[in-house]
């Protein structure tokens, strides 16, 4: 989840749905950047970030907290060069 996201658009007193509207994005498509289920796409970004005051490159710079590594993710991942990694943690034995 994108606490700091969520922080933010508090601290603003905006409501998820007036950021989507500024952004030309649907509420729900909003939603899922914010609990990580997405990431938005770099316009996208910069519509949010322009509207909430700060810089659009912070979404690339999130790194998962715990608990949040991979979620909703349950099958390999396809990496560029052919490979794939499990995307749940490996439980030990």
């Amino acid at each position: 989840m994108r606490h700091w996201l969520i922080r933010i658009r508090k601290e603003k007193d905006l409501t998820q749905s007036c950021i989507a509207s500024r952004a030309g994005i649907s509420r729900s498509y909003y939603t899922q950047i914010e609990l990580s289920q997405r990431s938005p796409s770099i316009r996208v970004a910069k519509m949010i970030a322009d509207c909430m005051g700060f810089e659009w490159t912070v979404f690339y710079d999130d790194i998962p907290g715990p608990g949040e590594c991979f979620s909703g993710l349950t099958e390999s991942a396809p990496l560029a060069f052919g490979g794939s990694l499990p995307m749940t943690p490996a439980r030990p034995q």
